[in-house]
């Protein structure tokens, strides 16, 4: 596979992203008939994700090879052919103005900015960062096409801009910037949620949140200007109280002070999540099973297995000995 490195960097100079897997196509000792296993597919953005992607591959057909021989009791002995199956990949992305669901926009939580361009990530992050969103009309493209922005580095920013462009952002930005990105999570249940990526600068000075909404196929970033306003009701069945939001697990809490403690001993200690129970009669079922962890011999211990005899003692009473007499333990 390493011979064909040149090719798909080729392909990458065109396509700034790719999604690759690979069929592999053995004999068998007992048959002689040629059987096929195929890898997970994964997503390269970019050159120097290459080399460790192609040895991704490699493992996964490694595991493969393993879970096939010990369910069929089977012996490879030859590879008859590998193939390398890549694309184009167009990852999501935001890009223009989108109107806002009308139960969002009641909450008067977020402020969407009405561009024409794809850049709806650079103006949210820049709408929390110079707080625009305390202005009269912070929706206004205006106020950000005039911004002298000397705070955070666009360098290398690409638009639309992906989960993988966030990442490079925060890296660019270490100790300036974070995001969060949260979206709905379906448009019956009208839940706020966490997405997959997480900020990865969690002490940074400017800690952006973006909600992230949908039109057919298209996407747009929008800021959250107040997050316990967004999610209050998901929390707060009393809605006469304020509650204070965890923005990486979303519980809510009476207190500010109960928060900053949950951030400081809680949730950033351990990588809180955000838990959301499945619906009754829901079920859930293992499939991958080229994931479980190589396990070919258990072993367990006792250390009372080791526990010598015990000499009566004359001092002890009639309860404790004959308590040492029913449970004593001898050497193996």
């Amino acid at each position: 596979m390493k011979y064909q490195t040149d090719k798909l960097e080729k392909f990458l100079t065109k396509s700034p992203n790719m999604k690759i897997l690979i069929d592999v196509e053995f004999k068998n000792e007992t048959e002689g008939q040629p059987f096929s296993l195929r890898s997970r597919m994964f997503d390269v953005f970019n050159k120097d994700e290459l080399q460790t992607t192609l040895n991704q591959l490699a493992q996964d057909i490694e595991v493969k090879i393993e879970n096939h021989q010990a369910k069929y009791d089977d012996n490879i002995t030859d590879i008859e052919k590998i193939t390398i199956h890549y694309d184009r990949y167009n990852p999501t992305k935001g890009s223009s103005y989108i109107q806002l669901p009308e139960w969002i926009k009641l909450k008067y939580a977020c402020i969407n900015i009405k561009n024409d361009d794809n850049r709806c990530l650079k103006y949210s992050i820049q709408c929390g960062v110079f707080n625009i969103s305390d202005n009269s009309h912070p929706e206004r493209i205006s106020h950000y096409n005039k911004l002298t922005d000397n705070v955070i580095n666009w360098e290398h920013m690409k638009y639309p801009a992906g989960n993988n462009d966030i990442d490079k952002l925060e890296q660019n930005n270490k100790g300036i910037l974070s995001v969060n990105v949260y979206e709905v999570c379906n448009q019956f249940d009208k839940d706020i949620v966490i997405l997959h990526r997480r900020t990865k600068n969690i002490n940074a000075k400017h800690h952006i949140n973006l909600l992230k909404i949908y039109e057919g196929n298209k996407y747009h970033y929008v800021y959250i200007k107040n997050y316990d306003r967004l999610i209050g009701c998901q929390t707060n069945n009393d809605q006469k109280n304020k509650y204070y939001h965890c923005m990486y697990c979303q519980h809510g809490f009476k207190k500010e002070k109960t928060l900053q403690q949950h951030l400081q001993k809680g949730c950033m200690a351990v990588e809180g999540q955000s838990v959301k129970l499945p619906k009754e009669g829901d079920t859930i079922k293992f499939k991958n099973n080229n994931r479980k962890f190589k396990c070919p011999i258990a072993m367990y211990s006792d250390f009372e297995c080791v526990t010598e005899e015990i000499e009566n003692n004359s001092n002890e009473t009639n309860t404790d000995a004959s308590y040492t007499k029913k449970y004593q333990k001898h050497k193996p």
